[in-house]
């Protein structure tokens, strides 16, 4: 069943069209357009927050992706818990595993291109220090992605199919981008996983601390504890829930599918 997930997951044409290909073309602007004003001595700070975000940018395309499917595949889900052995925890299992080598897969490849464009860029070798410690970021968002995803698929109307579509990818220009060049205050910026997620992997990047606003380099730091505290929260807090929404999954009338 995993296998199966992970295939309709990287047969999204979606994902790798607007996800990983968007993501490309804005780190090559990012890289020979955008850095040339930054000095040498910035330029891991540089690419860790352009890193950083667009990883975020293909989680949230993957959020979009998964949530618009579960809402069509949201009967055959109540046969398959009524009628086989799995459940809704089961099933939870496999789709964070799926979605953490899929995420893996994807993020890699940003990986990859960034360190060289940006070696290409500056003449120097950009490598992250902590390359564990970023990729255990990448798995604690994969848990977020998927539990974010089946709840905006469950809660939401048939109807709103293009609501929960556009949401994650408004969230990210108004959380992820603001952070970039506005950013927030204290609190706000705590509790918001978009902003933990790419606080996170900025940090484990560049390693340095993360920075209240990345336009500002010498601004107030963010305690990493405090980050991780957050979405190990929001990756909890949404698993119960989903749990919840799934043994309540019911079955599609046809006019709600009529609506699709």
């Amino acid at each position: 069943m995993i296998m199966e997930m992970i295939k309709s997951v990287i047969a999204s044409k979606p994902i790798w069209l607007w996800g990983l290909t968007f993501s490309l073309l804005w780190l090559i602007l990012a890289v020979f357009v955008f850095s040339q004003s930054v000095p040498k001595t910035y330029a891991l700070y540089f690419s860790s927050i352009v890193v950083s975000a667009l990883i975020v940018w293909v989680f949230t395309n993957i959020i979009s992706n998964i949530s618009t499917n579960l809402i069509m595949s949201s009967t055959s889900l109540y046969y398959a818990f009524k009628f086989t052995k799995l459940t809704p925890q089961r099933y939870l299992l496999y789709y964070i595993i799926s979605i953490s080598i899929v995420t893996i897969l994807m993020s890699s490849i940003v990986l990859i291109f960034s360190i060289v464009f940006f070696t290409i860029q500056f003449k120097t070798l950009l490598l992250p220090p902590n390359v564990l410690g970023f990729l255990g970021v990448i798995i604690l968002s994969s848990i977020f992605v998927i539990t974010f995803s089946i709840f905006l698929a469950l809660l939401l109307p048939p109807k709103y199919i293009q609501l929960s579509s556009l949401l994650p990818q408004v969230l990210y220009f108004i959380l992820v981008l603001g952070q970039i060049f506005i950013g927030y205050p204290y609190l706000f910026t705590y509790t918001s996983p978009f902003n933990d997620m790419q606080l996170l992997l900025f940090q484990q990047y560049s390693g340095y601390p993360p920075p209240l606003s990345f336009i500002n380099p010498y601004s107030s730091t963010l305690n990493t504890n405090f980050l991780l505290t957050s979405i190990l929260s929001w990756d909890s807090g949404l698993y119960i829930i989903d749990v919840s929404l799934l043994r309540r999954v019911k079955v599609r009338s046809i006019d709600e599918m009529r609506q699709f």
